[in-house]
């Protein structure tokens, strides 16, 4: 099975309307996915309550979006919450199936694009155990970007895993919140030879993936917050699906 893993906090509406987009492409997305999103308590409650977002968490609520409950921002840290999903003993915690599985680590503002999953494909072809994708020159400047890696768990490699996790969950921080979890990677990158176990879609990978200038959509390309998401083309599409019921979970790390 495949699992999406994201963070949000806050109030901001390119950081609400990302998540809501993003939720409008697990439904939509040619493969099955899931979507698992470590959630500020005050920000749950704001999608649960406020009169500008319930209608949308309404319909989202029976739709494989698995919520975890965290008390408060944890400052940089909180950037942190969706590598999580890596280490095994939290992932029995929050009901995830057994293995083998692949989770995803996004940015909770970043399309998701069709073109992702040609993407995916291409790496499941390769039977390497994680994937890190590139194909915009601005990502190119780390060695991983939070927000555009893949792994997959198999019984082989989930001791593997749940040391990158204790390695991540280790990291002694930095004073810009919007790169820890860059130069956590960076570190990882090496002391783990990601180097030789992932499999790197790059722009010069195939002309047909990944554009060669900016007139395309990048995968990783940020939400444009001005752009609404129609409920009325989401509820009909969630009529296709048969609900299930919301996973609610409270962090207890």
């Amino acid at each position: 099975m495949d699992f999406i893993s994201v963070g949000l906090w806050g109030s901001q509406d390119r950081y609400l309307i990302g998540f809501l987009r993003l939720c409008k492409s697990v439904i939509y997305a040619p493969i099955k996915l899931s979507l698992y999103c470590h959630v500020e308590a005050a920000t749950y409650e704001l999608l649960c309550s406020s009169p500008e977002w319930r209608p949308f968490h309404k319909f989202l609520f029976h739709h494989s979006i698995h919520y975890i409950v965290v008390p408060e921002h944890e400052g940089w840290m909180s950037t942190f919450w969706r590598f999580r999903l890596l280490d095994s003993n939290y992932r029995n915690s929050v009901g995830i199936p057994h293995l083998p599985l692949s989770l995803h680590f996004r940015d909770v503002d970043s399309l998701l694009l069709l073109k992702e999953f040609d993407v995916l494909r291409l790496w499941k072809e390769t039977c390497t155990i994680g994937l890190i994708i590139r194909d915009h020159p601005a990502h190119y400047s780390w060695p991983i970007m939070a927000g555009l890696w893949s792994v997959h768990i198999t019984t082989a490699s989930r001791q593997y895993y749940d040391s990158l996790f204790e390695f991540l969950s280790s990291y002694p921080g930095s004073s810009d919140q919007y790169f820890s979890d860059q130069m956590a990677l960076k570190q990882a990158y090496q002391s783990f030879s990601i180097n030789s176990y992932f499999f790197e879609a790059r722009l010069d990978n195939s002309i047909t993936l990944f554009p060669a200038n900016n007139k395309y959509r990048y995968i990783g390309e940020p939400v444009d917050p001005s752009l609404a998401v129609d409920i009325s083309s989401l509820s009909k599409r969630l009529s296709l699906f048969s609900p299930s019921s919301i996973n609610l979970y409270h962090s207890h790390i």
